[in-house]
């Protein structure tokens, strides 16, 4: 979290608050940011020096990514927390 956490804030993606309650928190409304946002934000634009068929899959790519919000897909992460209760929707292994 320490590294891509400048980058999130650069992008004004989250703002940070200083203090004994002090933490990280979205700069805007989760079904406001999407989750192109957040993956250009800490890699850059997916596929940006692609070309012919891998710039096509890439552009597929940002299209599907940019079709998401974050609120979607805690929505989703939820849900599948739901079905599948092996699944922490807290836990996520990097």
């Amino acid at each position: 979290m320490a590294s891509i956490t400048p980058l999130l804030r650069k992008s004004g993606l989250i703002s940070a608050r200083r203090g004994v309650s002090g933490g990280f928190c979205l700069a805007r409304p989760a079904s406001a940011i999407t989750v192109a946002q957040v993956v250009a934000a800490i890699d850059g634009a997916v596929g940006a020096d692609c070309e012919g068929v891998f710039a096509d899959a890439a552009e597929a790519i940002r299209d599907a990514l940019a079709g998401c919000t974050l609120l979607e897909y805690a929505e989703n992460e939820r849900r599948d927390a739901l079905t599948h209760p092996e699944h922490s929707p807290h836990m996520y292994y990097i």
